[in-house]
């Protein structure tokens, strides 16, 4: 039982802290290429305006709603961990009600959460390979950098790639999260089995 404890404890401060990574890779999504190409942008009266000479660099102005919505969804993941520790899921010897509720919220919202993400991010990932793969623009993007000291050429593709790793992390955690479960329920179950036999034992 010990070692389940200390598990138990262990799986939902790492889901906590999962929950805070995905809320700085959401204040870092548009950097590497995407902050280039963004750093191309102008504004006129507070509206962008794409260069006529590097049109592509809308997929910047695209990505600002996700880029939003991925820190909403991040601060979202870290309030339905704290639902586990309100449950006292991480330290409660018996699980009880609320517990597998509480697992079973956690799990099914993270991992629609990170399906999302994962399906954004692949959408937006396959938009800006087009645009680094393609010759022409780069050679346009580059004289544009070349021509200005603010603007910084980059084609890294590391935030989407980050991405790719961290959310299937988070899976694997909800995954850990109801092995966990599963765990606690057969030990409690065993204890149950060994305080009948004890007590039939001292009424005989």
């Amino acid at each position: 039982m010990k070692t389940q404890m200390k598990f138990q404890r262990i799986i939902c401060l790492v889901m906590l802290i999962l929950g805070a990574l995905s809320a700085v890779y959401s204040f870092i999504y548009c950097s590497g290429g995407l902050a280039g190409l963004g750093s191309t942008i102008t504004k006129r009266e507070g509206v962008p305006v794409l260069r006529d000479t590097l049109p592509e660099a809308q997929i910047y102005l695209d990505v600002q709603p996700f880029n939003d919505a991925l820190l909403v969804l991040s601060i979202v993941m870290i309030l339905l961990t704290v639902v586990l520790y309100i449950t006292a899921t991480n330290k409660r010897r018996n699980y009880y009600v609320s517990n597998y509720v509480a697992v079973a919220f956690v799990c099914v919202a993270d991992i629609a959460i990170c399906l999302y993400i994962l399906v954004q991010n692949g959408i937006y990932f396959g938009e800006y390979l087009n645009i680094i793969n393609d010759a022409d623009v780069l050679a346009a993007y580059k004289a544009i950098a070349d021509g200005s000291a603010a603007i910084q050429y980059s084609t890294a593709v590391w935030p989407f790639v980050l991405g790719f790793v961290l959310y299937p992390i988070i899976i694997v955690g909800c995954g850990a999260l109801i092995f966990n479960l599963v765990w606690k329920t057969k030990m409690m179950k065993g204890e149950k089995a060994l305080l009948a036999g004890a007590t039939v034992k001292e009424v005989a």
